[in-house]
């Protein structure tokens, strides 16, 4: 099983349990985020880095920001070493 699959079948299970608890998972304010090296992350289509839950889109995103600290794909503090100077 390829990790796209994975975290599809993952990210639809967090669904369904979100269902069960009557909860609603919020497609418009969760983002799906990738950490690789550059290369690895070229090599995914813009059709793979999106999720479909249900009838919702997670969005992939270069940068999150959690909990004040902004995150990018790289691991890399760069972006918000840059928000913040």
């Amino acid at each position: 099983m390829d990790i796209l699959h994975s975290n599809r079948l993952q990210l639809n299970h967090q669904s369904d349990w979100c269902g069960a608890q009557r909860l609603q998972l919020d497609a418009s304010k969760t983002y799906l985020l990738w950490y690789g090296s550059s290369t690895a992350l070229k090599s995914l289509s813009s059709s793979e880095k999106n999720i479909v839950v249900g009838n919702d889109t997670i969005v992939s995103a270069d940068t999150v920001r959690d909990l004040g600290v902004q995150f990018d794909c790289e691991l890399s503090i760069s972006a918000d070493t840059a928000k913040t100077t």
